[in-house]
């Protein structure tokens, strides 16, 4: 469209430049018949008439042309006129055609002719020969009933269709389109012609040329994967896709390059495709692999502010060690950063490679155009509609006043994006009109951080669980003129019913108390459970308060308070042991609680590496019913067994015991017990551990012991398949951590991401066990974490 305004342009305007000269030459109008010459006439021309004329189909009326145009009868034709009035008529939508015609009709006036050719409206929308349904494939076009037909976006349609059905394992697919265009009623039917052919599975994805990496790690860079009969299923990998496999094959020549082979050919037309059957296919990848490079001498140019020596010291790279592209471009930023850190924030650095003959060795140059030093001004901050100034400046590791600090910006960059109340984040220097200053901008983009959540979930614990949750992750407890947002707090408010228990917890934490990282939070809670035994209920209810502080490193500190009352009712007499038919009523707990945390986990989820431990100490006793002292840690460490953390194995530990302080025992239902889907995942809830002699209904112990192995795969993102291994031991006496009675199982799970939670199905299989709980295998699912 726009080739055709400017051959229109310099048409007309050749043709009436003695009429219209004082329009500019960057006047644009769309094609159409120029007029005979007319005389010179001063001033712009004045619009006489305006003529309309619709071809082809009369789906639209000429008043419905007028009404877009700025051009009218006594209108004079000024710069700009015609442009705005021609891109009205394309706006709309309506046109196949536009075209604008002048003509002198007396000296300094002209009429004006605007012809236009009305698009058809789209009919019927048909998918011939479609193995997939049409509706299916009617929601992937944009092409839409009673809509305008273009050519374009039909163009279009038949691209996202054939896409659609490659990802569904259609490598054959072909596709054409018709249209049957009916003038009288002004209306096109379109019909997609499909030749889907059969679904083509990846039996082999092999290598040839690959003498120096193997091909299980070639395989492991690449997203194209041969058919798995066990999962492909569900997963939809194995299927050939042509875009997919074009993105693998650069995949595959960066990590050729990042090992050393700076030459690498990977061809795509040295790929051979064989069809064994009509539906199976192999892929055989041909690899030049070249020689391998070496890293060479490193030398350093440009640099006076520091030493040759000091930021050699900050490289990974060194000579001698296998030459890697990434790596160099990670080192580059590194000696921004050593520059950066100190105020020169504008340093430029450019790695030169050089190419040793003599040792055939790849050596590096880094030229380096060291810049001024700065001091942060001001900060300017932007976009905070909704959360205070306040919030998003005390997350910052960088001030007015010090040193810019490159290295400090990306810190607070990372913190205010880990917030996670704004959906972009970004930290730029600016310049001042004060030398050696410079201001840093903050520009924010508010997010979503509030949420509603409500459903159904289900447990081996219970059939059927109810849920309406609401939470505010920037909470302003005293702001209700922005529904109580802005202040960076955290409230929640949890309900829940099940088949056999219910609760209501509120929850609100303060994370700066007085502008410090310390954050004060407290809970209110009542809980009533019917799961933990056939033979009675227990009800919980009270609060606790805490603070939580940041310690060295990444060691987190929790000091809490909790007072609760519980209630044990309901108890089957005939049937219950004698301790928990004695233990029945109610009871005042009140204790003091310490716990360290180190968390190094890259996700909450689906963790693939890092880890957590968490040592705690409570003591009971500070008024109350129940006298004791609980110690207790716990610690799980995930190492990934493959570069892109597909392959992980986990292990857990844990171990914990009580100490009683006065004459009255531990309650029944404060002591340990092991079993259920979060411990022992081959036996029921709590039935590993002490029990009564004459009822043998589980009566927990003091002391615990418990390891966990797991091996799991990720599948694809939403889903990981598992192998695990658990054994624990509960003893009745403190401090006795005899393995002699312990139980143990193996089995295999499933888990699954659903609306955010994972979602774990397990079968375990008891190996080891007492004379009361082999039962055989258990299926155990419930949502969270294990840990």
């Amino acid at each position: 469209m726009r080739l055709r305004r400017l051959v229109a342009s310099a048409t007309l305007l050749g043709s009436l430049a003695p009429v219209l000269a004082p329009l500019p030459a960057t006047a644009q109008v769309l094609p159409g018949k120029a007029s005979a010459t007319a005389p010179a006439v001063r001033g712009f021309a004045v619009v006489d008439a305006v003529e309309i004329v619709v071809d082809g189909i009369q789906s639209v009326s000429k008043e419905a042309v007028k009404s877009s145009l700025e051009i009218s009868p006594g209108v004079k034709l000024e710069p700009g006129v015609l442009e705005r009035s021609t891109d009205a008529l394309e706006r709309s939508g309506f046109y196949d055609r536009i075209s604008i015609d002048f003509k002198e009709t007396s000296p300094g006036k002209a009429v004006v002719t605007v012809t236009v050719q009305p698009k058809y409206r789209v009919g019927r929308i048909t998918f011939a020969n479609t193995p997939i349904s049409e509706d299916t494939l009617r929601e992937q076009i944009k092409t839409r009933s009673a809509g305008f037909l273009d050519d374009r976006t039909v163009a279009n349609d038949e691209r996202v269709v054939k896409e659609y059905f490659v990802k569904k394992g259609y490598a054959d697919f072909k596709i054409s389109s018709k249209v049957e265009r009916d003038p009288s009623r002004g209306t096109a039917d379109l019909t997609f012609t499909v030749e889907a052919g059969a679904k083509v599975r990846i039996s082999s994805i092999s290598f040839v040329g690959n003498n120096s990496l193997p091909e299980k790690k070639l395989r492991g860079v690449m997203e194209t994967k041969k058919w798995n009969w066990l999962i492909s299923w569900l997963t939809g990998r194995g299927r050939f896709d042509e875009n997919k496999f074009a993105d693998d094959l650069d995949k595959l020549r960066q990590f050729y390059q990042d090992n050393g082979f700076l030459d690498v050919q990977i061809a795509e037309s040295d790929v051979k495709v064989n069809r064994i059957t009509p539906k199976k296919m192999t892929l055989t990848i041909n690899i030049v692999e070249g020689r391998q490079y070496k890293t060479g001498n490193i030398q350093f140019s440009g640099n006076t502010l520091f030493k040759s020596e000091e930021l050699d010291a900050v490289l990974k790279l060194r000579p001698g060690t296998v030459f890697s592209p990434s790596k160099l471009e990670d080192d580059v930023q590194r000696i921004k950063d050593h520059y950066g850190a100190l105020g020169y924030l504008e340093t430029r650095v450019d790695a030169q490679r050089v190419p040793e003959t003599s040792t055939g060795a790849m050596g590096v140059r880094y030229v380096v155009k060291e810049g001024d030093k700065y001091k942060l001004q001001s900060i300017v901050l932007e976009g905070n509609t909704k959360t205070k100034s306040i919030v998003v400046l005390r997350e910052l590791a960088l001030f007015p006043g010090e040193t810019f600090n490159t290295v400090k910006m990306r810190t607070s960059q990372n913190r205010l994006k880990n917030m996670r109340f704004f959906d972009d984040v970004q930290l730029t220097p600016e310049s001042t009109n004060i030398p050696g200053e410079k201001n840093m901008r903050i520009s924010l983009k508010e997010g979503r951080t509030g949420n509603l959540q409500f459903g159904v979930g289900f447990s081996t614990l219970e059939s059927a669980i109810f849920f309406v949750e609401i939470s505010q992750g920037n909470f302003d407890l005293f702001n209700p003129g922005k529904y109580f947002q802005g202040d960076g707090q955290k409230a929640r408010l949890r309900l829940q019913l099940g088949t056999k228990s219910n609760e209501v917890t509120i929850s609100f934490e303060e994370p700066w108390l007085f502008e410090r990282r310390l954050a004060l939070g407290f809970e209110i809670f009542r809980s009533q459970s019917d799961y933990f035994s056939d033979v009675y209920s227990e009800l919980r209810q009270g609060f606790e308060v805490y603070l939580r502080k940041r310690l060295v490193g990444i060691w987190e500190g929790r000091l809490y308070y909790r007072l609760e009352q519980v209630s044990i009712d309901d108890v089957d007499v005939v049937n219950a042991p004698a301790v928990i038919v004695a233990g029945a009523g109610d009871y005042l707990i009140s204790k003091v609680g310490i716990s360290l945390i180190h968390d190094t986990r890259n996700e909450l989820y689906f963790t693939s590496d890092g880890h957590r431990v968490s040592l705690t100490t409570e003591y009971y006793g500070v008024g109350g019913d129940v006298d004791m002292v609980k110690l207790e840690g716990r610690v799980a460490q995930y190492v990934p067994m493959d570069e892109e953390k597909t392959h992980v194995v986990a292990f857990l530990g844990r171990i914990g015991t009580l100490f009683e302080q006065g004459s009255k025992p531990t309650p029944f239902f404060e002591r340990y017990y092991l079993g259920g889907p979060n411990t022992l995942r081959g036996f029921d809830f709590r039935e590993v551990g002490p029990k009564d002699a004459l009822k043998h209904e589980p009566v927990g112990g003091l002391s615990y012991l418990m390891g966990s192995v797991e091996y799991s795969y990720r599948v694809a993102e939403p889903l990981q398949l598992a192998v695990f291994y658990d054994v624990g031991v509960v003893n009745a006496g403190q401090s006795s951590f005899s393995t002699s009675a312990y139980n143990d199982n193996w089995g295999v799970g499933v888990r699954v991401l659903i609306l955010g939670a994972p979602l774990r199905l397990d079968y375990g299989i008891p190996i080891t066990t007492d004379a009361f709980n082999d039962k055989g295998g258990r299926f155990n699912f419930s949502f969270g974490t294990r840990f």
